[in-house]
């Protein structure tokens, strides 16, 4: 899934803003501390969501060349190549 920098930064942004409103948790740090690393989690999250999905289109085209998306053959294998190569990439 891609998600532009400015996305990332207004959903940490919501993110903080929900934590500074919630009487059940509070921040340790500075605001913009915790926004940086909510940014930096989100943005690790996204690369590797990315490589998962490479990598599972790269097996369906080599295990099955001419299946479409559309196909439910090709969505059963992207859920489950998705479950492996999300556990090697973690």
């Amino acid at each position: 899934m891609s998600m532009s920098p400015e996305r990332v930064v207004h959903l940490s942004q919501k993110i903080v803003r929900a934590i500074t409103q919630s009487k059940e948790a509070e921040l340790l740090a500075s605001e913009k501390v915790v926004l940086q690393q909510i940014r930096n989690v989100l943005s690790e999250q996204l690369e590797r969501e990315e490589k998962v999905d490479q990598a599972v289109h790269q097996r369906i085209r080599a295990f099955r060349p001419h299946l479409s998306p559309a196909n439910a053959e090709w969505q059963t294998l992207y859920a489950k190549f998705h479950a492996d190569e999300a556990k090697k990439i973690k």
